[in-house]
């Protein structure tokens, strides 16, 4: 508020190339972003496991059923059973079936990093966000995307312990950080992870 289009060019100017960058890198990721037809055969992540789709016609069912076989092999499969095989009806079988298992696991993690940090959250909720991975409310509300139950187990615990660290520290201060760093000395690791490798889960 109250400053000048001089001055905003000149910010412009001076990061230009570091703002190339970063939209050359957004539209690399957007290249690479799986184009999902909901078939038989795709592979789908599940805690940082590879999963393959198994779609499979069931007239005796009322909806879609989604289940997990074989997870921890290498060979695991998502089986979505279902009396009609509309994209439309996998995509949100499949979407339930992430959100039920996102709120369970998110729910577990909560649970015992709230004991550490010594702070638990008023509600949580599942986001659907397509830029935000997770967020806290100053009404200690914490929000985590569901997506995020497809990345790796130490990446799920990272923005667990981020969100729940904004019940002390509602900002990135350097205080927040070593509130984060005290729980997850290796927080950098997932951090990166979810910087290089979130486009996997946006579809």
């Amino acid at each position: 508020r109250g400053t000048t289009d001089r001055f905003i060019r000149n910010c412009l100017a001076q990061k230009a190339g570091w703002i190339r960058e970063k939209l050359a890198e957004a539209q690399a990721r957007e290249r690479l972003r799986p184009k999902r037809e909901y078939t038989s055969g795709e592979v789908f992540l599940f805690l940082g496991e590879e999963m393959t789709l198994t779609v499979a016609g069931n007239a005796l069912l009322a909806k879609a059923t989604v289940r997990l076989d074989g997870q921890g092999t290498g060979a695991g499969r998502l089986i979505v059973e279902t009396p009609a095989g509309e994209r439309t009806v996998i995509q949100a079988a499949l979407e339930e079936w992430y959100r039920q298992k996102a709120f369970e696991v998110f729910t577990e993690r909560i649970e015992f990093f709230s004991e550490r940090i010594g702070k638990k959250p008023e509600r949580i909720k599942l986001s659907n966000a397509k830029k935000r991975w997770g967020s806290c409310t100053s009404k200690g509300t914490v929000l985590l995307n569901w997506r995020v139950v497809m990345a790796p187990a130490p990446v799920i615990d990272y923005l667990v312990v981020h969100e729940l660290s904004h019940l002390k520290h509602l900002n990135h201060s350097g205080a927040f950080w070593r509130q984060v760093a005290e729980i997850l000395p290796d927080y950098q690791e997932s951090k990166d992870w979810l910087q290089k490798n979130g486009y996997k889960l946006l579809y």
